[in-house]
Protein backbone atom coordinates (compact mmCIF):
# COMPACT_ATOMS: atom_id res chain seq x y z
CA UNK A 1 0.00 0.00 0.00
CA UNK A 2 2.85 2.37 -0.71
CA UNK A 3 1.78 6.02 -1.60
CA UNK A 4 -1.69 4.99 -0.77
CA UNK A 5 -2.12 6.42 3.06
CA UNK A 6 -4.79 9.54 2.41
CA UNK A 7 -5.67 11.74 6.05
CA UNK A 8 -8.45 14.21 5.61
CA UNK A 9 -10.47 15.88 8.30
CA UNK A 10 -13.41 14.27 9.66
CA UNK A 11 -15.64 16.56 8.42
CA UNK A 12 -14.75 16.23 4.85
CA UNK A 13 -14.60 12.46 5.47
CA UNK A 14 -18.44 11.97 6.86
CA UNK A 15 -19.15 14.69 3.95
CA UNK A 16 -17.97 12.19 1.51
CA UNK A 17 -17.87 8.60 2.72
CA UNK A 18 -21.26 8.58 5.20
CA UNK A 19 -24.53 9.65 3.89
CA UNK A 20 -26.43 11.06 6.23
CA UNK A 21 -29.56 9.39 8.11
CA UNK A 22 -33.02 10.09 7.71
CA UNK A 23 -33.45 10.08 11.43
CA UNK A 24 -31.25 12.62 13.63
CA UNK A 25 -28.91 11.13 16.54
CA UNK A 26 -29.69 12.70 19.79
CA UNK A 27 -27.08 14.97 20.79
CA UNK A 28 -27.01 13.29 24.48
CA UNK A 29 -24.89 10.29 22.94
CA UNK A 30 -22.17 12.12 21.75
CA UNK A 31 -20.30 11.37 24.74
CA UNK A 32 -21.50 7.01 25.61
CA UNK A 33 -17.55 6.06 25.50
CA UNK A 34 -16.55 8.91 27.93
CA UNK A 35 -15.78 6.09 30.89
CA UNK A 36 -14.28 3.25 28.36
CA UNK A 37 -10.54 2.51 30.44
CA UNK A 38 -7.14 2.63 28.72
CA UNK A 39 -4.99 0.97 30.65
CA UNK A 40 -1.17 1.58 29.55
CA UNK A 41 -0.09 -1.18 27.21
CA UNK A 42 -3.69 -3.45 27.68
CA UNK A 43 -5.71 -2.61 25.05
CA UNK A 44 -7.28 -5.86 25.60
CA UNK A 45 -9.13 -4.81 28.91
CA UNK A 46 -10.48 -2.32 26.41
CA UNK A 47 -12.28 -4.45 24.45
CA UNK A 48 -15.81 -5.31 26.86
CA UNK A 49 -16.13 -2.20 27.93
CA UNK A 50 -16.27 -0.71 24.91
CA UNK A 51 -18.80 -3.52 23.90
CA UNK A 52 -20.62 -2.79 26.92
CA UNK A 53 -20.86 0.73 26.06
CA UNK A 54 -22.21 0.25 22.72
CA UNK A 55 -24.46 -2.01 23.09
CA UNK A 56 -25.83 -0.60 26.06
CA UNK A 57 -26.32 2.76 24.38
CA UNK A 58 -29.05 1.47 21.48
CA UNK A 59 -27.50 3.96 19.01
CA UNK A 60 -26.87 0.73 16.38
CA UNK A 61 -30.42 -1.27 16.49
CA UNK A 62 -30.09 -4.52 15.43
CA UNK A 63 -26.56 -4.94 15.25
CA UNK A 64 -24.52 -6.42 17.87
CA UNK A 65 -20.74 -5.83 18.63
CA UNK A 66 -18.39 -8.29 20.16
CA UNK A 67 -15.14 -8.71 21.50
CA UNK A 68 -12.82 -11.78 19.44
CA UNK A 69 -9.45 -12.50 20.90
CA UNK A 70 -7.43 -12.81 17.36
CA UNK A 71 -4.30 -14.14 17.30
CA UNK A 72 -2.36 -13.77 13.00
CA UNK A 73 -4.14 -16.03 11.01
CA UNK A 74 -5.39 -18.24 13.39
CA UNK A 75 -8.59 -16.98 14.38
CA UNK A 76 -11.96 -17.60 16.05
CA UNK A 77 -13.55 -14.36 13.93
CA UNK A 78 -15.93 -15.47 11.24
CA UNK A 79 -14.21 -13.12 8.81
CA UNK A 80 -16.93 -13.91 6.16
CA UNK A 81 -19.47 -12.26 8.51
CA UNK A 82 -18.05 -9.32 9.87
CA UNK A 83 -19.48 -5.96 8.80
CA UNK A 84 -17.42 -3.44 10.93
CA UNK A 85 -13.76 -3.86 12.91
CA UNK A 86 -12.45 -1.61 16.04
CA UNK A 87 -9.15 -1.77 16.91
CA UNK A 88 -8.25 -0.88 20.05
CA UNK A 89 -4.29 0.60 21.04
CA UNK A 90 -3.69 2.15 24.45
CA UNK A 91 -1.28 5.03 23.28
CA UNK A 92 -2.70 8.12 21.33
CA UNK A 93 1.07 8.36 19.85
CA UNK A 94 3.06 5.72 19.60
CA UNK A 95 1.03 2.84 17.47
CA UNK A 96 -0.64 5.78 15.71
CA UNK A 97 -0.27 4.26 11.61
CA UNK A 98 -0.51 7.05 10.17
CA UNK A 99 2.31 10.13 10.15
CA UNK A 100 0.84 13.18 8.89
CA UNK A 101 4.12 15.23 8.94
CA UNK A 102 5.63 12.52 6.54
CA UNK A 103 4.80 12.47 2.68
CA UNK A 104 1.74 10.04 1.90
CA UNK A 105 1.02 9.65 5.58
CA UNK A 106 2.67 6.86 5.66
CA UNK A 107 4.62 5.08 8.92
CA UNK A 108 8.40 5.76 9.97
CA UNK A 109 8.90 3.59 13.49
CA UNK A 110 8.41 -0.23 14.01
CA UNK A 111 5.29 0.23 15.93
CA UNK A 112 3.44 2.34 13.98
CA UNK A 113 4.27 -0.33 10.45
CA UNK A 114 3.37 -2.56 12.86
CA UNK A 115 0.26 -1.47 13.46
CA UNK A 116 -0.60 -0.40 9.71
CA UNK A 117 0.21 -4.34 8.68
CA UNK A 118 -2.25 -5.11 11.27
CA UNK A 119 -5.20 -3.09 10.27
CA UNK A 120 -4.48 -4.20 6.59
CA UNK A 121 -4.34 -7.60 7.27
CA UNK A 122 -7.86 -7.11 8.89
CA UNK A 123 -9.23 -5.80 6.10
CA UNK A 124 -7.28 -7.91 3.65
CA UNK A 125 -9.21 -10.88 5.62
CA UNK A 126 -12.39 -9.64 4.86
CA UNK A 127 -11.95 -8.81 1.24
CA UNK A 128 -10.86 -12.04 0.82
CA UNK A 129 -14.18 -13.74 2.53
CA UNK A 130 -16.81 -11.22 1.50
CA UNK A 131 -18.02 -9.45 -1.83
CA UNK A 132 -17.50 -6.26 -0.80
CA UNK A 133 -16.65 -2.89 -2.44
CA UNK A 134 -15.10 -1.42 0.37
CA UNK A 135 -14.48 -1.66 3.99
CA UNK A 136 -15.12 0.46 7.35
CA UNK A 137 -12.89 0.15 10.48
CA UNK A 138 -12.54 2.36 13.42
CA UNK A 139 -9.32 3.16 15.76
CA UNK A 140 -8.66 3.92 18.68
CA UNK A 141 -5.77 4.78 19.74
CA UNK A 142 -5.93 6.06 23.60
CA UNK A 143 -8.55 8.51 23.98
CA UNK A 144 -8.41 9.36 20.50
CA UNK A 145 -9.91 7.84 17.11
CA UNK A 146 -9.59 7.36 13.19
CA UNK A 147 -12.28 6.14 10.98
CA UNK A 148 -10.61 4.45 8.42
CA UNK A 149 -12.13 3.59 5.03
CA UNK A 150 -10.74 0.83 2.64
CA UNK A 151 -10.58 -0.05 -1.26
CA UNK A 152 -8.74 -1.22 -3.69
CA UNK A 153 -7.57 2.21 -4.79
CA UNK A 154 -5.82 2.56 -0.83
CA UNK A 155 -7.14 3.78 2.35
CA UNK A 156 -8.88 6.67 3.94
CA UNK A 157 -8.36 7.85 7.51
CA UNK A 158 -9.93 10.79 9.14
CA UNK A 159 -7.60 12.80 11.35
CA UNK A 160 -7.49 12.04 15.44
CA UNK A 161 -10.28 13.48 17.63
CA UNK A 162 -10.92 12.94 21.10
CA UNK A 163 -13.46 10.19 21.42
CA UNK A 164 -13.82 10.75 24.80
CA UNK A 165 -14.31 14.34 25.15
CA UNK A 166 -16.12 15.25 21.93
CA UNK A 167 -17.36 11.75 20.77
CA UNK A 168 -20.02 13.09 18.80
CA UNK A 169 -18.20 12.35 14.88
CA UNK A 170 -17.59 8.86 16.13
CA UNK A 171 -20.94 8.42 16.88
CA UNK A 172 -22.25 10.10 14.78
CA UNK A 173 -20.64 7.82 12.00
CA UNK A 174 -21.52 4.52 13.83
CA UNK A 175 -25.23 6.19 13.62
CA UNK A 176 -25.56 6.64 10.00
CA UNK A 177 -23.29 3.16 9.40
CA UNK A 178 -26.03 0.85 11.10
CA UNK A 179 -29.00 2.57 8.95
CA UNK A 180 -27.41 2.60 6.03
CA UNK A 181 -27.92 -0.43 3.31
CA UNK A 182 -25.70 -2.96 2.59
CA UNK A 183 -24.72 -1.46 -0.38
CA UNK A 184 -23.53 1.65 1.14
CA UNK A 185 -21.91 -0.37 3.70
CA UNK A 186 -20.10 -1.95 1.18
CA UNK A 187 -21.23 -5.12 0.04
CA UNK A 188 -21.44 -5.50 -3.85
CA UNK A 189 -24.77 -5.17 -5.40
CA UNK A 190 -23.73 -8.00 -7.78
CA UNK A 191 -23.42 -10.58 -5.26
CA UNK A 192 -25.62 -12.49 -2.90
CA UNK A 193 -25.03 -14.34 0.08
CA UNK A 194 -26.01 -18.17 -0.08
CA UNK A 195 -26.54 -19.78 3.38
CA UNK A 196 -25.42 -23.69 2.93
CA UNK A 197 -29.16 -24.85 4.74
CA UNK A 198 -30.75 -22.99 2.50
CA UNK A 199 -32.41 -24.60 -1.09
CA UNK A 200 -29.40 -23.37 -3.33
CA UNK A 201 -27.49 -24.32 -1.03
CA UNK A 202 -28.41 -27.50 -1.12
CA UNK A 203 -28.38 -27.97 -5.37
CA UNK A 204 -25.11 -26.59 -4.81
CA UNK A 205 -23.65 -29.44 -2.61
CA UNK A 206 -25.81 -32.05 -4.69
CA UNK A 207 -24.29 -30.51 -7.90
CA UNK A 208 -20.93 -31.12 -6.16
CA UNK A 209 -21.82 -35.17 -6.27
CA UNK A 210 -23.09 -34.86 -9.83
CA UNK A 211 -21.26 -37.97 -11.58
CA UNK A 212 -18.82 -38.44 -9.40
CA UNK A 213 -16.13 -40.51 -10.98
CA UNK A 214 -12.66 -39.81 -9.26
CA UNK A 215 -11.35 -42.42 -11.80
CA UNK A 216 -12.16 -39.72 -14.77
CA UNK A 217 -9.49 -37.72 -15.24
CA UNK A 218 -11.95 -35.02 -16.23
CA UNK A 219 -13.31 -35.37 -12.95
CA UNK A 220 -11.05 -33.01 -11.51
CA UNK A 221 -13.29 -29.86 -12.18
CA UNK A 222 -16.13 -31.58 -9.96
CA UNK A 223 -13.83 -32.09 -7.85
CA UNK A 224 -12.72 -28.49 -7.59
CA UNK A 225 -16.15 -27.16 -7.10
CA UNK A 226 -16.99 -29.83 -4.30
CA UNK A 227 -13.70 -28.49 -2.68
CA UNK A 228 -14.93 -24.75 -2.92
CA UNK A 229 -18.01 -26.02 -0.40
CA UNK A 230 -16.04 -27.92 2.19
CA UNK A 231 -14.60 -24.94 4.52
CA UNK A 232 -17.08 -23.54 6.34
CA UNK A 233 -15.33 -20.15 7.47
CA UNK A 234 -15.73 -19.36 3.71
CA UNK A 235 -19.50 -17.63 1.77
CA UNK A 236 -20.91 -19.24 -0.99
CA UNK A 237 -22.11 -16.70 -2.93
CA UNK A 238 -24.91 -16.22 -6.43
CA UNK A 239 -23.20 -13.71 -8.41
CA UNK A 240 -24.35 -11.59 -11.28
CA UNK A 241 -22.52 -11.53 -14.69
CA UNK A 242 -23.90 -8.71 -17.17
CA UNK A 243 -23.10 -9.98 -20.24
CA UNK A 244 -21.84 -6.90 -23.21
CA UNK A 245 -22.00 -9.73 -25.99
CA UNK A 246 -24.62 -10.29 -28.66
CA UNK A 247 -27.09 -12.25 -26.27
CA UNK A 248 -26.88 -9.36 -23.97
CA UNK A 249 -28.55 -9.59 -20.54
CA UNK A 250 -27.65 -10.87 -16.76
CA UNK A 251 -26.67 -14.56 -15.74
CA UNK A 252 -26.01 -15.93 -12.43
CA UNK A 253 -23.43 -18.40 -11.20
CA UNK A 254 -22.99 -20.26 -7.89
CA UNK A 255 -19.33 -20.18 -6.11
CA UNK A 256 -18.09 -21.35 -2.71
CA UNK A 257 -14.16 -20.56 -1.77
CA UNK A 258 -11.96 -19.38 -4.64
CA UNK A 259 -9.08 -21.75 -5.59
CA UNK A 260 -7.19 -18.30 -6.35
CA UNK A 261 -6.48 -14.95 -5.21
CA UNK A 262 -4.31 -12.43 -5.84
CA UNK A 263 -2.30 -10.99 -2.65
CA UNK A 264 -2.87 -7.94 -1.08
CA UNK A 265 -5.15 -5.04 -0.41
CA UNK A 266 -4.11 -2.72 -3.25
CA UNK A 267 -4.63 -3.59 -6.73
CA UNK A 268 -7.41 -5.65 -8.78
CA UNK A 269 -7.96 -8.43 -6.02
CA UNK A 270 -8.13 -11.12 -8.17
CA UNK A 271 -10.05 -14.13 -7.32
CA UNK A 272 -10.58 -17.44 -9.63
CA UNK A 273 -14.03 -19.52 -9.04
CA UNK A 274 -15.25 -23.09 -10.16
CA UNK A 275 -18.81 -22.06 -10.47
CA UNK A 276 -21.95 -23.45 -11.29
CA UNK A 277 -24.99 -21.96 -13.69
CA UNK A 278 -27.41 -21.10 -11.74
CA UNK A 279 -30.10 -21.31 -13.82
CA UNK A 280 -28.24 -24.66 -15.39
CA UNK A 281 -26.76 -26.14 -12.08
CA UNK A 282 -26.68 -29.76 -13.73
CA UNK A 283 -24.77 -28.40 -16.72
CA UNK A 284 -21.31 -27.54 -17.35
CA UNK A 285 -19.29 -26.32 -15.04
CA UNK A 286 -17.69 -22.85 -15.65
CA UNK A 287 -14.11 -21.05 -14.41
CA UNK A 288 -15.53 -17.28 -13.36
CA UNK A 289 -12.39 -14.77 -12.78
CA UNK A 290 -13.69 -11.75 -10.72
CA UNK A 291 -11.06 -8.93 -10.88
CA UNK A 292 -11.09 -5.06 -10.60
CA UNK A 293 -10.24 -2.41 -13.54
CA UNK A 294 -8.34 0.18 -13.39
CA UNK A 295 -10.30 3.20 -14.49
CA UNK A 296 -7.92 5.29 -16.90
CA UNK A 297 -7.88 7.43 -19.38
CA UNK A 298 -5.90 5.40 -21.10
CA UNK A 299 -6.99 2.91 -23.71
CA UNK A 300 -6.84 -0.09 -21.44
CA UNK A 301 -8.50 -3.07 -23.57
CA UNK A 302 -10.85 -5.52 -21.29
CA UNK A 303 -8.96 -8.86 -20.67
CA UNK A 304 -12.03 -10.09 -22.14
CA UNK A 305 -11.54 -8.88 -25.34
CA UNK A 306 -8.75 -9.95 -25.84
CA UNK A 307 -9.45 -13.60 -25.07
CA UNK A 308 -12.46 -13.15 -27.97
CA UNK A 309 -9.84 -11.95 -30.53
CA UNK A 310 -7.50 -15.30 -29.52
CA UNK A 311 -10.30 -17.29 -29.42
CA UNK A 312 -11.60 -16.27 -33.22
CA UNK A 313 -7.75 -17.06 -34.77
CA UNK A 314 -7.94 -20.40 -32.87
CA UNK A 315 -4.51 -19.82 -30.65
CA UNK A 316 -3.84 -22.79 -28.63
CA UNK A 317 -3.73 -23.29 -24.77
CA UNK A 318 -5.96 -20.18 -24.50
CA UNK A 319 -9.46 -20.26 -22.42
CA UNK A 320 -12.61 -20.34 -24.36
CA UNK A 321 -14.09 -16.99 -23.33
CA UNK A 322 -17.99 -17.34 -22.82
CA UNK A 323 -18.78 -14.00 -21.70
CA UNK A 324 -17.82 -10.66 -20.38
CA UNK A 325 -18.75 -8.42 -17.99
CA UNK A 326 -17.61 -5.03 -16.67
CA UNK A 327 -19.77 -3.59 -13.39
CA UNK A 328 -19.69 -0.13 -13.25
CA UNK A 329 -20.38 1.57 -9.88
CA UNK A 330 -19.15 4.76 -8.32
CA UNK A 331 -19.12 4.34 -4.95
CA UNK A 332 -15.29 2.38 -5.76
CA UNK A 333 -13.59 5.55 -6.15
CA UNK A 334 -11.62 5.03 -9.10
CA UNK A 335 -12.10 1.27 -9.67
CA UNK A 336 -14.73 -0.46 -11.27
CA UNK A 337 -15.43 -4.56 -10.52
CA UNK A 338 -15.26 -6.64 -14.03
CA UNK A 339 -16.12 -10.37 -13.68
CA UNK A 340 -15.97 -13.33 -16.80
Amino acid sequence: MHRKCMVIPTSQFLADYAPSASQSRPQCTSNILKDVPVYSGQEVKMYQPLVDALNNSRVCPKFEFAAISTRGHVSPTDWSTIELCIECKTHENSHDPFNETKPHNEPTTDDHKDTLGQIFSYAEFIFKRQQCTCIFMILLLGSCCRIVRFNRSGVIATEKFDYKTDGGNLIEFLWRYVRWDAVARGHDPSAQRIEPNSALGKKMQKRAQKDKNPLELSDYIRQMFEDSLTDKRWGWWKVRVDSEGEAGGSRFFLVGKPNFQAPGLAGCGTKGYVAADADNIDGPLFYLKDTWRVLSKALVEPEGSVLAYLNSKNVHNVPTLSFEAIHEDRRTLGRSPQRR
